[in-house]
């Protein structure tokens, strides 16, 4: 059917064409077509934060594993959704998201960067989904906060650790993997018995956090890891560690570790702590960056190169070492080269 007669109108910045075979009928779908675009946009634009994020999440978060979902809807819960969760989404501004940048005032560093990512990301999904015209999330200050920045063992701390992780059993075995790998306590958690290469000394790391989380790491020779089916670590409910065991299991090798100094540990030293600590090594022993970065399992060589910047003297002497053992052999290939009469075939080689 031809239609005669077309009718055309402009909505929220967009044309609109309705046809007809007469013009009263043509006006007569724009009249129906506009109050379907009013009361669409009025239900748009009544959308809380609230709902907007179980959206988000549904649509943006799929690939997410179950521990980095449920961190990040926490994160959500406890800093943004008290300020702007039940706020229509168009009314949200820079002041309100400011707000809750200022709440968390003395909270650590990452954590406030965190929530900063997360609304920046939470925002922008509308924009591009036009439920917003610009993202509010601009130009926000950082409050006052907490380094929170992890460490590296002190020699006294590292020598009491390792004293203290043997005499804790599996316990103590589950930290003394993260030293030695790298790992993060979920993916010590993670580990079961097929997982290890007990010839070839390999551990294959099934992490979640990023594709580069999926790695094989070595197991050094001062580590042994006992030959199990099933997880390698359970507790005594015979269930995989979570975040309460493993705390009460790095509160005994705490308690273990105050015995061996005969003082307080320091609070800021956590298990992460030793995941530092094996970066640090890595840096120590000379091994390039973007292999440290593959061990760590970061999916960004910039996340390592953070500690890969911390100066110390087994670093700087490393360094002497190496320019020194350069310079020498360059001396002993010239002296060689210089010394070999014309027409005389001899092979240079360099001592190590």
């Amino acid at each position: 059917m031809a239609y005669k007669a077309k009718v055309k109108f402009m909505f929220d910045g967009k044309a609109y064409f309705c046809y007809g075979s007469t013009k009263a009928e043509a006006e007569e779908k724009a009249v129906k077509k506009r109050a379907e675009l009013v009361a669409g946009l009025i239900s748009e634009s009544r959308k809380t934060v609230n709902e907007w994020f179980e959206e988000y999440v549904d649509a943006y978060k799929v690939n997410a594993g179950r521990k980095t979902l449920q961190d990040f809807r926490s994160m959500y819960r406890c800093a943004v959704a008290p300020y702007l969760g039940a706020k229509q989404l168009r009314q949200v501004k820079a002041i309100d998201c400011q707000r809750v940048m200022n709440s968390m005032a003395g909270k650590s560093l990452s954590y406030i960067k965190q929530v900063r990512g997360m609304m920046r990301s939470l925002f922008q999904a509308a924009v591009d989904n036009e439920l917003l015209n610009k993202n509010p999330v601009v130009n926000l200050r950082l409050p006052d906060a907490e380094s929170g920045e992890r460490r590296a063992l002190t020699e006294l701390e590292r020598s009491a650790f390792l004293d203290a992780a043997a005499k804790c059993g599996d316990q103590g075995l589950f930290f003394l993997v993260m030293y030695h790998c790298g790992l993060r306590p979920s993916e010590v958690a993670r580990i079961r018995g097929e997982h290890i290469d007990y010839e070839h000394r390999l551990l294959r790391v099934q992490g979640t956090k990023t594709k580069a989380a999926v790695r094989t790491v070595p197991i050094p020779d001062d580590l042994e890891l006992p030959r199990r089916e099933g997880y390698l670590f359970l507790t005594r409910w015979k269930d995989k560690p979570g975040e309460t065991a493993r705390r009460q299991w790095w509160a005994k090798v705490k308690a273990e570790m105050e015995k061996q100094l005969d003082e307080p540990v320091d609070e800021e030293l956590t298990p992460y702590c030793l995941r530092h600590d094996y970066c640090t090594r890595l840096q120590e022993a000379g091994v390039p960056i973007d292999v440290a970065r593959r061990l760590m399992g970061h999916s960004n060589i910039s996340v390592t190169s953070k500690i890969y910047t911390h100066e110390s003297s087994d670093v700087i002497e490393l360094a002497r070492g190496l320019i020194n053992d350069k310079d020498a052999k360059r001396y002993h290939q010239k002296y060689h080269r210089e010394s070999v009469k014309p027409c005389q075939y001899v092979s240079i080689q360099v001592v190590k």
